[in-house]
């Protein structure tokens, strides 16, 4: 894995995936979503989708996905 990039969130389902794709559309974040396509075609948890994001912009991320109510837990960490 790159490490330019950090795990930050793991996705629930694919309307949330819909959900940080159209928050961080316009942000200039740079972030990719693991296992997202097998998720779509498989039967896999969904747990097993994770929000990698560039380094640098993890908290303004972690931010962004907590004001728009994403699981608080998950994010609290990188917005220190």
């Amino acid at each position: 894995m790159d490490d330019s990039f950090v795990d930050l969130y793991r996705p629930t389902d694919q309307q949330e995936v819909m959900l940080i794709r159209m928050l961080l559309e316009d942000t200039g974040i740079e972030y990719y979503i693991v296992n997202e396509n097998l998720n779509r075609l498989l039967p896999v948890p969904a747990a097993d989708m994770l929000l990698r994001v560039e380094r640098g912009k993890a908290r303004d991320c972690a931010a962004l996905l907590i004001e728009a109510g994403l699981e608080r837990a998950q994010l609290e960490a990188w917005k220190e």
